[in-house]
């Protein structure tokens, strides 16, 4: 058994004890999160710990962006390499190294214009503050088509009324609807693939991208979907963060028998058998 540590976990390593970390692995989207907090030099002490101990271990690290994953979710036959990828490299290795937090200051890195802490500071307010923003006027666009009257879905000779929210959320918990928004989700972010492709890749098409689609995004597509049945069905709001931890998900792959170290509310309702919290991890 392979076990993901999310952010949470990560967070929270120095408790767990370096033997049980031989099975584990942790990623880019981790540590992402864990140098966007660095503000002071408490925080510094704190998460310089977190990568020291991460760093001593055992562990592996996926360094791969959210997006490198996605796009490699499709055999397109290249690969992408974004640019933060190199520069949170080599800023988790300047934190590791540093005496202070006013040393880190000082750094390059740490102060490199294009990819230093600021730009993943912003990065990491501007995808809590987007997903809200977006998931809630999608939200609110669903409850308006079902007011207007919305017609009935036939598939496979059933049919579906969709007139309230009750019935969408029933539609997306069976195996009709999660066909039908699983096929949304892939089109979506085969879409947006699409729209990131270079010059000279702009003859391949829709289709060809959806058809090269290999299953790695199975888990996190499922787990959104359950997300979205939970958000609608509970009456809640999205929360900043709920993106992230939807993220975390592109690095457990439907291929390898994995478990998801979290202390995360929000996995026990989307995902509950996919996670172990982690003190059950420890003393398993």
């Amino acid at each position: 058994m392979n076990y993901y540590l999310d952010t949470n976990a990560v967070y929270n390593i120095n408790q767990i004890p370096s033997q049980k970390l031989a099975d584990c692995y942790t990623s880019y989207l981790a540590y992402f999160e864990l140098i966007s907090g660095i503000n002071d030099q408490k925080d510094f002490q704190r998460r310089q710990s977190i990568l020291r101990k991460a760093s001593n271990s055992r562990i592996k690290v996926v360094y791969q962006t959210p997006s490198q994953m996605m796009h490699n979710s499709f055999n397109l036959g290249y690969e992408i390499v974004p640019y933060e990828l190199e520069a949170l490299r080599n800023l988790v290795n300047v934190i590791v190294e540093a005496t202070d937090f006013a040393t880190l200051q000082q750094s390059i890195e740490y102060n490199n214009i294009d990819y230093g802490i600021s730009y993943f500071n912003n990065l990491d307010n501007i995808i809590g503050k987007n997903f809200v923003e977006v998931t809630q006027r999608g939200y609110n666009n669903y409850k308006k088509i079902l007011l207007e009257g919305c017609e009935p879905v036939v598939i496979n000779d059933k049919t579906y009324e969709l007139s309230s929210l009750p019935q969408l959320v029933k539609f997306m918990s069976n195996s009709d609807g999660r066909n039908l928004f699983r096929s949304a989700h892939i089109q979506g972010i085969a879409e947006l693939i699409l729209n990131n492709l270079s010059t000279e890749l702009t003859n391949i098409t829709i289709d060809e991208v959806i058809r090269s689609y290999n299953g790695n995004m199975d888990i996190h597509t499922d787990s959104t979907i359950n997300y979205d049945i939970y958000r609608l069905g509970a009456g809640g709001t999205p929360g900043t963060n709920d993106l992230i931890d939807l993220y975390h998900l592109l690095y457990v792959r439907n291929n390898r028998p994995t478990r998801v170290v979290t202390n995360d509310k929000l996995f026990r309702h989307i995902s509950p058998d996919l996670c172990i919290t982690i003190r059950d991890f420890i003393n398993g």
